[in-house]
């Protein structure tokens, strides 16, 4: 069976884990040479093993990667593994203390304003946009070098992987040449006090790609669940919107999947797996796994352990900003709720982004009534 897919070319991949689970919770796909791993035990052993490390990259590009680039991409916590991976991943951390509070609904105001509300493209208009923004202000960012940030979105994503071709190469090593020294020059001189060292340059912009690709998802997903499961009743309750999105990230993750390499020999659920061979930990199986999660095909925000899930990894590579994407979604999620008496999805057939290891919504159309 091929294991690797796009959840978003199969109308239910959630039947097709399920059944692997049930049948062969780990799993050999010859054809793609990788384990895929379906159990939620199984998943969380090896997010939390050391002997099971981020896949390296692939070759450099034929166009050489000039210095601030090279900073940039050796840096980023999720391209690193122990010993390194700890540092950087305090680096991170640290920016993430850093961030001050930012008052999301006037970003909102100020976005629906400019789009308008009778036709609303949920997915271009707030979330390719509003996470990285609240991200920047809160770390006091200037207006223009938001802007700057914003508008290379799709360039910063090229950090995580490898840039295609020659004129990729050079356009991402002209960005670096900017928006390293800008950001270390914002860093400087609004915390003068405090060191910052190329690890805080390359984790705000890692930062940046996280709050583009698994804010943009999570915008979506908690949006649309809202409005297949409206409840007027339970929207009352203080606490509705934040179990909703806690929820919506067990019952209909961003990232479906994450790959391992072992460094080690293992022997787990009966299989004999090698030093070298690659896993797919399917983190949406794992978060529908009914002997960790009562009624797991059940949406329920009220299930007393829904925060288990294993969207935002596990263990050392757990992801550093999953409160603030929590919060954030919430507080989205409240101002729209709040701020309009009717949301009417135009569209009820939902399109969702190309990607072997997440469920990204494209096309959410809506129709606001205050």
């Amino acid at each position: 069976m091929n294991t690797v897919f796009s959840p978003s070319e199969i109308t239910d991949p959630f039947r097709v884990y399920a059944a692997m689970r049930e049948e062969c919770p780990i799993y050999r796909d010859t054809e793609n040479n990788i384990w895929a791993v379906y159990g939620y035990r199984d998943c969380e052993f090896f997010l939390k093993n050391e002997l099971a490390e981020i896949p390296g990259t692939h070759a450099e590009p034929e166009v050489p990667l000039n210095k601030y680039t090279r900073i940039i991409r050796e840096n980023l916590v999720r391209r690193s593994n122990p010993p390194e991976q700890r540092e950087l991943k305090e680096s991170a951390m640290q920016l993430v203390r850093m961030m001050q509070p930012v008052k999301v609904s006037g970003i909102l105001d100020e976005l629906l304003k400019e789009a308008g509300i009778k036709r609303l493209d949920w997915t271009e208009t707030v979330a390719k946009v509003l996470p990285v923004t609240v991200l920047l202000k809160s770390l006091l960012f200037r207006e223009d070098d938001i802007a700057f940030i914003l508008l290379h979105i799709p360039l910063i994503k090229m950090y995580m992987g490898n840039p295609q071709g020659q004129e990729e190469v050079k356009r991402l090593n002209a960005f670096s040449e900017k928006v390293y020294p800008l950001v270390k020059a914002h860093f400087r001189r609004v915390f003068p006090a405090m060191f910052f060292g190329e690890a805080h340059v390359s984790n705000l912009i890692g930062l940046c790609i996280q709050s583009y690709d698994a804010m943009r998802g999570l915008l979506g997903n908690s949006l649309l669940q809202y409005l297949y499961r409206k409840n007027a009743i339970q929207e009352k309750q203080g606490d509705y919107f934040r179990k909703l999105v806690i929820e919506t990230l067990r019952f209909d993750p961003v990232f479906h999947n994450t790959r391992r390499i072992l460094t080690e020999d293992v022997e787990r659920g009966g299989r004999c797996l090698k030093k070298g061979e690659e896993l797919l930990l399917v983190l949406a199986s794992a978060n529908r796994d009914a002997s960790v999660f009562d009624r797991a095909d059940t949406f329920d925000i009220n299930r007393e352990n829904n925060g288990e899930y294993l969207s935002f990894s596990s263990g050392m590579h757990r992801c550093p900003a999953d409160h603030f994407s929590i919060n954030l979604a919430k507080d989205t999620l409240e101002y729209i709720a709040s701020r309009y008496k009717n949301i009417k999805l135009l569209k009820q057939r939902i399109t969702y982004a190309s990607m072997t290891n997440a469920k990204i919504p494209e096309n959410i159309i809506l129709k606001l009534s205050e």
